[in-house]
């Protein structure tokens, strides 16, 4: 123990001498340990998604992928089947044990007198028989068998009640949907429900966010529902993938095309289904894209590695400064594995240190990392020790492994070697892995700073670029209920149009950056086949709002069969110039049905194409409707000399007078912009996060890698003083040595960066490519901060006397 005791006492005092070097090399690895701690926990998580359900392994759910015309066209996977999918497969297949159906809902909640709208799900009443939640109280199969029954989660009923036990059962909730009558008015309908049971919390992985569970109503089309996510749940010991090829063939063969879509579907298992990210669960899943999960898996591990091989560095080179004392103590009768077996425990005690460190940082870090990419990445949580206990394991592995090489390297060395201080027998000897670890750095440390600073200068671009129309001063006033709809088209829209500082205003039925997409079904005279287009809803005077100039028009009046074209659609119809489209007639071919022959529409205006999509998902020409559409939901305005708040005031006035009691909202458009594209700028912030951190860390490599070069040098530059060199050929010396692996690290990095950034740019309809200038900055800043931290530890040797080198004790 005293041997033991002595051994860390002179580690301490070593430490403490080169402190700066120890200091960046614990926080380094601590920072990108709980950073990987994250990145771990969000993969283990998707890949273990619902494994907590009772016969996992025999869940499996159907999802399907809608194509127009052969195409995606921004139709993504998801986890929804034809309604009568789940009858099909029920009666066709012996191997499907069971067969039950979810959907998500909004409802209204009433509760204390007031109404709000919260999400509920529909569930068949066999929904136990293949989920089998945890109950607290109650019985699923019951609730869901009554019409009007109910089941709540542990927190909802907590909410709702303060409790969660067999006091709130036969409790009465109203739950309620908005429809329109037969004289278009909007009415509320609410009903009591019945709680009969509630559930333990699903966890906070878990590809469903169930809440509230209600059971399916008999007629499910009355609340619009064509699909449902359809959950199976297979017999043991069957061919699974024979099962699956006919399973999938028969449904996408049974299900015929409808006009230009037709349908492809899936049977995937549910365990992990949250990690596959290009699905969309529809029950809930909360995890971000597949580009954003591996993005951050991979920075993460490269910052573990840039760290991991940082600390070894640094530590091997403090640890060659104990040549005399590890001689000493071999001489004085201390064995090899003594000695071996202190420097392992070092190891492990200073990992272990580290990873305690790391979890406690990791927990504080995930509160960001919810913020950014909305996914739960809880840490300090009891389900998560088995976890922890295992990467303390790795760590206290890793610690030692990394304490082995320190010890091998004094164990081939002879005492005498030792006494003598010649590191470099100690440290082995012209340096060529070390000069490649530099090297390595260097790449990483120049393609994480040119990816951080390519994706930085995307998100500014995506958001200053220029769109083809004006975001200042436009306003969105969405439209009142319904039965209203008439007096806001006509009296109040007149009434705006007065306002002091107002220009002019229109409406609209859905507006830019909303998110809302309508499709239809497009045949232009040169078309033998319809070409499925993308509408947007507008008023005739939309595009002078946005300060729009068409490259060619005819007359835009109040008919709703008039359309204008961008630039862009117009070779998908055949056309060669605007003045070619003008006055030609389309036919919407969606709307023929028995009774008509469809609606036709005539080209009044070709304009510059509308940048209001920055994302590559979808393809299809746009058509944009500049006639008086049969359904207002907004107001566009066009104001100049007038503040936000000063439109408020006026416009909230004049809203209480026409529509009293109504909810009223007015946002801007430069508002609804940035909103837009928050989660993409969340993304690169998120991305530019650990960037900076693998950054720094990799410069504080280099740091590390000139520190060893330093220490284990001494004696050769002091000789090399002695015979006459001087200080420019010590610095040359320096520069060859260490500096430049570090410019060649950094210019086998400019390809591959380069080319990753190309395709990731590609997603992008919008993109601009980082200037190639930049990429040489980027090689100079590098090199540069390399050669300042190299010239602090030269500076530092040639202020050290020769001879007290050559004499050190």
């Amino acid at each position: 123990m005293a041997t033991l005791i002595s051994y860390f006492r002179a580690s301490f005092a070593l430490w403490r001498n080169q402190w700066v070097g120890v200091v960046i090399a614990l926080m380094g690895l601590t920072i990108a340990s709980a950073i990987s701690i994250i990145a771990v926990l969000y993969v283990l998580d998707g890949f273990t998604s619902d494994i907590w359900l009772k016969n996992s392994d025999r869940l499996y759910r159907i999802e399907s992928q809608v194509f127009s015309n052969g195409n995606q066209n921004g139709f993504t996977r998801n986890a929804r089947a034809k309604e009568q999918h789940a009858a099909f497969v029920r009666e066709n297949f012996n191997e499907i044990e069971a067969v039950t159906r979810l959907q998500q809902y909004q409802f209204l909640h009433e509760i204390n007198g007031r109404e709000e709208y919260v999400f509920v799900y529909l569930a068949d009443a066999n929904l136990a028989e293949v989920l089998d939640f945890p109950v607290i109280v109650g019985d699923i199969s019951t609730a869901l068998s009554k019409p009007n029954g109910v089941i709540l989660s542990r927190s909802k009923a907590k909410a709702m009640f303060g409790r969660a036990d067999y006091s709130i059962l036969g409790k009465s909730i109203a739950y309620g949907r908005e429809s329109y009558n037969e004289n278009q008015k909007l009415v509320k309908t609410f009903r009591n429900y019945t709680i009969h049971a509630v559930i333990d919390d699903i966890p906070a992985n878990s590809s469903f966010d169930l809440d509230i569970i209600l059971p399916r109503p008999d007629d499910i089309r009355l609340f619009n529902f064509p699909v449902s996510s359809t959950l199976l749940k297979l017999k043991s010991d069957i061919d699974y993938p024979a099962f699956k090829a006919q399973l999938e063939k028969q449904l996408t063969d049974n299900t015929p095309p409808f006009r230009s879509y037709s349908f492809e579907f899936y049977v995937e298992p549910l365990v992990g289904a949250a990690i596959r990210l290009n699905v969309i669960s529809g029950t809930g899943s909360r995890l971000t894209t597949p580009r954003t999960l591996w993005t951050i898996v991979t920075i993460a591990f490269i910052l573990l590695f840039a760290a991991g091989f940082n600390y070894v560095s640094i530590f091997t080179a403090i640890n060659s400064l104990r040549g005399r004392e590890i001689a000493v103590r071999r001489i004085s009768g201390a064995g090899y594995q003594h000695i071996a077996f202190t420097c392992l425990l070092e190891g492990a005690i200073l990992a272990s240190i580290t990873f305690g460190v790391a979890v406690l940082i990791a927990d504080d870090l995930t509160n960001i990392f919810t913020d950014l990419s909305n996914v739960d990445v809880p840490i300090l949580v009891p389900y998560r020790a088995y976890f922890l206990f295992q990467g303390l394991s790795i760590a206290i592995t890793l610690g030692i492994v990394g304490a082995i090489y320190p010890a091998l390297l004094m164990h081939r060395v002879r005492p005498e070697t030792l006494l003598r201080n010649n590191i470099n027998k100690v440290t082995g000897g012209r340096g060529r892995i070390r000069q490649t670890f530099v090297a390595i750095q260097a790449f990483i440390c120049v393609g994480v700073f040119i990816a951080s600073l390519q994706v930085a200068w995307q998100m500014n671009h995506i958001l200053t670029v220029e769109r083809g129309f004006t975001t200042e001063g436009v306003f969105f006033l969405s439209a009142p209920n319904q039965q209203d709809n008439e007096r806001f088209q006509t009296g109040f829209i007149d009434e705006v149009r007065k306002l002091p500082g107002v220009e002019n205003a229109d409406t609209a039925t859905n507006i830019l950056f909303n998110g809302t997409r309508f499709s239809s079904h497009y045949r232009g005279p040169n078309d033998v086949n319809p070409v499925r287009v993308r509408l947007h809803y507008a008023g005739p005077s939309f595009f002078n709002l946005l300060k729009t100039a068409p490259l060619a028009r005819l007359n835009i009046n109040i008919s709703k069969n008039q359309i204008a074209l961008p630039l862009s659609s117009l070779p998908f119809f055949g056309f060669r110039n605007p003045e070619d489209a003008l006055g030609k007639t389309f036919l919407d071919t969606d709307s023929i049905s028995n009774t008509n022959e469809g609606h036709r529409y005539t080209v009044v205006a070709v304009i510059e194409d509308l940048k209001d999509e920055l994302s590559i998902e979808d393809n299809s020409p746009k058509v944009y409707q500049v006639g008086s559409p049969d359904q207002i939901n907004y107001i566009v305005g066009q104001v100049s000399n007038l503040s936000s708040e000063e439109l408020n005031n006026s416009l909230k006035a004049k809203w209480a007078e026409f529509f009293p009691g109504q909810p009223y909202r007015v946002e801007w458009l430069v508002d609804r912009l940035r909103a837009r594209y928050q989660t993409i700028q969340d993304t690169g912030f998120l991305f530019n996060f650990i960037s900076t951190i693998t950054l720094i860390l990799s410069i504080a490599g280099v740091y590390g890698m000139a520190q060893h070069w330093f220490i284990t040098h001494r004696r050769e530059l002091a000789l090399r003083r002695i015979m006459g060199a001087d200080q420019k050929q010590i610095i040359s010396l320096a520069v060859r040595r260490m500096l430049m692996p570090t410019i060649i690290g950094g210019v086998l990095a400019f390809t591959p960066v380069w080319y990753l950034m190309q395709k990731w740019l590609t997603s992008f309809i919008e993109n601009d490519a980082l200037p190639f200038i930049v990429y040489g900055l980027v090689l100079l800043v590098i090199s540069t901060l390399s050669g300042l931290s190299l010239w602090g530890h030269i500076t530092r040797a040639l202020r050290e006397h020769p001879a007290t080198v050559l004499n050190y004790e």
